[in-house]
């Protein structure tokens, strides 16, 4: 057998065995290998930590210790599922034509489906070559705690407005005034100063009051506290908008 030089170096460097293996890739190699193991045993203690400390407290103290740790995890997941819903729905409408489309906040209504409502819009607003596809959109499940707009709620709200899908909104007060002005067209601009004139007594700002209107009370619906209607800057339906307000007992043109 031939000897070579790198044989003889080899030979003589501690860090290599007889059988050519370099002891210190062989150790690296060993200690990368128990890493997964050590992670898996900090991860399984933590664990076990977490569910005595979660056994060890009871009713409410169980309640507020999940949120003040949490409550940011709790409030990714909701967006991600309102975002996935608002995704699923789009998707699944997206060969359909929306003619109008309403969301109503802190609103009582006699029928969850809004079906009165809708049929009443549908044939006004429908033709009929493509009604088939075409559909109204009410959202009537959009509820405030303490007079402020839910975060699920408000985000919802906030993506379809973005996105055009929401005409009109009715808000209670107390939601409406936090808004900028830009979110919503100006009443005098969009129907004329004769229309602000001739129903000054309801018409607030950027919205319409119409808390006590008969229409709506016909179709079953109420408020929490009261109720401000206000046209969405985005909206892609002006003349639906146009048609709903004279349903409701409003003359107005654009």
């Amino acid at each position: 057998m031939r000897i070579t030089v790198e044989d003889v170096k080899k030979a003589n460097d501690p860090n290599v065995q007889a059988d050519g293996i370099d002891t210190k890739e062989a150790q690296g190699a060993q200690q990368g290998s128990t890493e997964p193991e050590t992670l898996k045993e900090a991860l399984r203690e933590d664990f076990k930590k977490e569910k005595k400390k979660l056994s060890e407290l009871h009713g409410t103290q169980k309640i507020e210790y999940l949120w003040d740790y949490y409550k940011w995890v709790i409030w990714v997941i909701l967006g991600i599922a309102v975002v996935v819903s608002i995704i699923v729905t789009s998707v699944t409408n997206s060969h359909k034509v929306e003619l109008f489309g309403i969301m109503m906040t802190d609103v009582y209504t006699e029928h969850s489906d809004n079906a009165p409502l809708q049929e009443a819009l549908f044939e006004k607003l429908s033709s009929e070559e493509n009604a088939k596809n075409e559909y109204i959109y009410i959202d009537t499940s959009s509820y405030t705690t303490n007079g402020e707009l839910d975060y699920e709620y408000a985000m919802q709200l906030t993506v379809h407005m973005a996105a055009g899908e929401l005409d009109m909104l009715i808000l209670p007060s107390s939601v409406y005034e936090t808004y900028d002005n830009d979110a919503f067209y100006s009443i005098e601009e969009l129907f004329g100063s004769e229309f602000v004139e001739k129903y000054q007594d309801t018409v607030v700002g950027d919205g319409i009051n119409i808390t006590e209107n008969e229409v709506l009370a016909s179709y079953g619906y109420s408020f929490k506290t009261d109720g401000i209607l206000v046209v969405c800057v985005n909206a892609e339906h002006l003349d639906a908008v146009v048609e709903f307000l004279k349903m409701i007992g409003y003359d107005a043109e654009l």
